[in-house]
């Protein structure tokens, strides 16, 4: 049967399955998750689940009192969830959480890769917000945050458990000036994209989020009721690379995005030199973030 047009290979799926020590969010994290999507939500709820992982509290504490949100320093942890935003809490909590569950190892830069991801999040949400075509809803800016932040999981799992093969694409994109995932495609028979969305179904994460992982480097590929949310995430990662080169994004050879995606989205030729430097702006924001997130 062929794979629907949404799904990964049976090749990455079968890959996916095969790793022995699969990273898994924490129990305590996946609860907390749960308790900041409930529409009943409140600050003393959040504060009393949180209070079950005193180290991911304390982790939450250090980044809403750090400069990346401007204020002043509170010892009080509900303070620190109103300051910032039961939103951005659950953004920072799944950032962490998802940071902790990959370990460092030698010879991939896991701060330029988690930069690249975080910063792709935040230009995925401010193009989210600021694309005409979207205005009247559709795509869920705050989800496209988590699609930007969990893209690229697939080149971790390829570099962290098929090394060689990793090593092997990122030298053939360099030779023949080949996209990191097109390389892939050569020698793991796979790219990148399918990983992640093998990985996110693993972990039971939306289909919105699979789906514009999965298409992130072809959007008009995806499926129509997630093609927006595909769109506005690679435009978002593309200009990202842009800023970051490939050694913080591990694009390899790409240049530029599809435009037939930015007219889609509403936006016009006029409208990129704005973004671009919105997305410089995230990127610096990024850069701090991560560096709360690593200390």
């Amino acid at each position: 049967m062929t794979p629907a047009a949404d799904s990964p290979t049976r090749n990455a799926v079968e890959f996916v399955r095969g790793i022995g020590e699969l990273p898994v969010l924490g129990p305590a994290t996946v609860e907390l998750l749960r308790t900041l999507e409930a529409e009943s939500t409140d600050v003393r709820r959040v504060v009393r689940v949180m209070a079950r992982d005193p180290l991911l509290a304390a982790k939450v504490m250090r980044v809403a009192n750090s400069s990346y949100y401007g204020s002043a320093s509170t010892l009080a942890l509900d303070q620190a969830l109103i300051r910032i935003g039961l939103r951005e809490v659950r953004n920072v909590v799944l950032t962490s959480a998802v940071i902790g569950a990959f370990p460092e190892r030698s010879g991939f830069d896991l701060a330029a890769y988690w930069r690249h991801c975080i910063a792709s999040g935040l230009a995925a949400r401010r193009l989210a917000l600021a694309a005409p075509a979207l205005s009247g809803g559709g795509v869920d800016d705050e989800g496209m945050y988590v699609c930007g932040l969990l893209h690229h999981l697939g080149i971790f799992l390829h570099a962290y458990f098929r090394g060689d093969d990793f090593r092997a694409a990122r030298e053939l994109g360099r030779a023949e000036g080949l996209p990191l995932f097109e390389a892939e495609r050569r020698t793991l028979g796979f790219d990148h994209a399918e990983s992640a969305a093998a990985l996110l179904e693993r972990w039971d994460f939306p289909v919105e989020v699979r789906s514009a992982a999965r298409h992130h480097h072809e959007p008009e590929t995806a499926p129509e009721e997630h093609r927006n949310a595909a769109r506005v995430l690679h435009v978002a990662a593309m200009l990202c690379h842009a800023q970051q080169g490939d050694e913080g994004s591990f694009e390899g050879a790409v240049e530029g995005f599809d435009e037939r995606a930015w007219f889609a989205l509403g936006f016009d030729a006029g409208d990129l030199e704005p973004m671009q430097a919105a997305v410089a702006e995230v990127s610096a924001q990024a850069a701090g973030l991560a560096k709360e997130l690593f200390a």
